[in-house]
């Protein structure tokens, strides 16, 4: 699996465009083949900071998607950017969730029954 994200900070005058880009663009990211999550983000401490992250089943399905016109959109957003974008790409061999954390905590982990079942 691989991920990658992008971190921007925008004009306060243009965030509401770039939230709507971002928004345009989850949908067909998450219908491609090999595309596992897509998201954006607002950073609560500083609203002119957006992110967008996208995890993929494997490099080639990334590498599919970098030849997208959705994906050219991407980088004329990042030209927006009132500082240079972060941009990340994370090889993943392994991912773990809740049932690591239990096994860590042991029977401290009690806290975490599940209340939002």
């Amino acid at each position: 699996m691989i991920a990658w994200g992008l971190r921007i900070r925008v004009p306060s005058e243009k965030r509401d465009e770039i939230q709507r880009i971002f928004r345009s663009l989850l949908e067909p990211a998450r219908v491609r083949g090999g595309c596992l999550a897509c998201r954006a983000y607002q950073d609560i401490e500083v609203p002119e900071v957006l992110a967008l992250i996208q995890e993929w089943a494997s490099s080639d399905d990334l590498d599919s998607y970098t030849r997208t016109e959705d994906f050219r959109r991407l980088v004329a957003v990042m030209e927006l950017a009132s500082e240079q974008p972060q941009i990340w790409f994370d090889t993943i061999e392994t991912r773990e969730g809740l049932e690591r954390l239990r096994a860590r905590l042991g029977t401290a982990a009690e806290p975490l029954r599940q209340p939002w079942r």
